[in-house]
């Protein structure tokens, strides 16, 4: 299971969903390398717990509490001195680091509004909270570190922040495909680990999902896409998985799942784990998108009842003879069916449709595309003009152009009542 900066960009997005706006109320220090911050949002209060451990360091939002020491450590009586009644401003974090920046204003003595950011940084034992102001001047740390202990960077009051660049890899969220080209081929290892290698914030488990999505053997080598007949096409969409994963996460478009093997849970990612699909478990809850299918199903279903009546002057259908009905466009009954519907689609469907989708080759998938998109826009046009001779015919108007014609002889009245059986002239 991978801590990696995908994990850490879900967490800054619920982060800052959950906490911007709201005021730090308390600071505590139960543990040498932990804080808990209690924030009063508009939604009530929150505790974000933050540990710095060398085995184990985590940030999450809990509703528990710890008992705290009876005399507070200095870190945390600075923090105090600081950031009590801090507002909390933004949640960020760098490219794909696993580090995120809490953003705070506060005033200080002379009543001046002040920007500071205390930055956690999830790196397993070089893991660290620090606390610094709007020059990245370093004004303290839960663990200090000196020259002695580390070559790289100092963590000592007084020191500039920065964070350390030992290994030589790219942001993925900025990458262009001749720049990805350039690093995925540059040396011949397996494609899985050229992608973790090579990009922040990456872990081998999503280098992997992302390899499976593109119908490639992350265990093969990157030299397929040089040597390769097909390999120009095979690292194109290799590309667009990757772009449109990225992409995901510029926008937000979180899915956690916890992938389980007989019960217990063997991995975890921000992402829908494809290549674990029997076994995956995600976290929001059916309920949740049950009652989004009811809400939206419902939506839709009236908005094209009041749009068929408005263009053709027909009803399609007519609910008025149900219970829990409103106007006869819509009922709870239905409404329910709605979200069954999603349920199976986002449960059963979508990650099997998506999985070939994501097998078909860039090339072929836009000539599918357009393929399709043209018999859709050939159908909606046919429709459209049967249903409009459908009403004129009714009103006793003849045809009298070539289209109107051929429309006539191949949707006739009989035809029409077969296809709209509830069609009631308004």
């Amino acid at each position: 299971m991978a801590f990696d900066g995908i994990t850490i960009a879900a967490l800054a997005k619920e982060l800052r969903d959950n906490l911007t706006g709201g005021r730090i109320y308390k600071i505590a220090q139960p543990e040498g390398d932990e804080l808990i911050l209690t924030i009063k949002t508009q939604e009530g209060q929150k505790r974000l717990l933050i540990s710095a451990g060398a085995s184990l360091p985590l940030i999450y939002l809990t509703e528990g509490n710890k008992p705290s020491p009876m005399t507070a450590p200095g870190f945390c009586m600075l923090l105090r001195k600081h950031l009590q009644n801090g507002r909390i401003t933004d949640i960020t974090q760098p490219g794909l680091e696993r580090i995120l920046h809490i953003h705070i204003e506060h005033l200080n003595e002379m009543g001046d509004l002040c920007h500071k950011r205390l930055i956690v940084e999830i790196m397993g034992k070089h893991s660290n909270i620090i606390f610094v102001n709007d020059g990245d001047m370093i004004i303290d740390s839960i663990k200090h570190i000196s020259g002695m202990i580390s070559s790289v960077r100092e963590v000592l009051p007084g020191r500039d922040y920065f964070i350390p660049m030992t290994q030589d890899k790219q942001n993925p969220l900025a990458v262009d495909f001749p720049a990805f080209q350039k690093v995925i081929t540059v040396k011949n290892m397996p494609v899985y680990k050229a992608l973790y290698s090579h990009f922040t914030g990456i872990s081998p488990l999503i280098s992997q999902e992302i390899c499976y999505r593109a119908g490639i053997d992350g265990d093969s080598s990157t030299a397929y896409f040089t040597e390769a007949e097909d390999g120009s096409d095979g690292l194109e969409k290799l590309f667009e998985v990757f772009s449109f994963m990225m992409n995901q996460i510029k926008e937000g478009d979180f899915r956690p799942v916890i992938a389980y093997d007989k019960g217990a849970p063997t991995e975890y990612a921000a992402f829908p784990l494809t290549m674990y699909s029997q076994n995956l478990r995600e976290i929001d809850s059916i309920s949740h998108i049950f009652w989004v299918g009811v809400f939206l199903g419902g939506a839709y279903e009236y908005i094209c009842s009041v749009f068929t009546e408005i263009v053709f002057g027909k009803v399609f259908w007519d609910y008025s003879a149900m219970p829990f009905n409103l106007g006869g466009r819509i009922n709870l009954l239905y409404c329910f069916f709605w979200g069954l519907a999603a349920v199976v689609w986002i449960k059963g469907l979508y990650p099997k449709i998506s999985r070939l989708v994501d097998a078909i080759l860039r090339k072929t998938g836009r000539v599918l595309t357009v393929a399709l998109a043209a018999f859709m826009a050939l159908d909606i046009c046919v429709s459209v003009l049967a249903l409009i001779r459908y009403d004129t015919r009714a009103s006793g108007k003849a045809a009298e152009y070539g289209w109107e014609q051929a429309v006539d002889e191949h949707f006739g009245d009989a035809r029409m009542e077969r296809i709209y059986p509830n069609a009631v002239q308004q």
